[in-house]
């Protein structure tokens, strides 16, 4: 059994005059595939959780992106 999972984190204030690009998730924490597995795993983060659970289960993890930008205005 395969399981995807993906997470984007992201505090948007609609009165900021920073838009969020991709620039600003790349600044902060954007991670891809087995890069993304590595860099959450043992975290406090829920998605760390998921992947204990999955593989206590017996599954195989997907991550195809975790992407996390500062607080700031609507993304693009």
């Amino acid at each position: 059994m395969r399981i995807l999972a993906a997470m984007m984190k992201h505090e948007t204030n609609s009165f900021s005059p920073v838009p969020t690009g991709m620039a600003r998730f790349e600044a902060w924490g954007l991670y891809r595939d087995a890069a993304a597995i590595a860099a959450y795993r043992g975290t406090a983060m829920p998605v760390s959780a998921y992947f204990d659970l999955a593989e206590a289960h017996g599954a195989e993890i997907v991550c195809p992106v975790i992407a996390e930008a500062m607080p700031s205005g609507l993304v693009e």
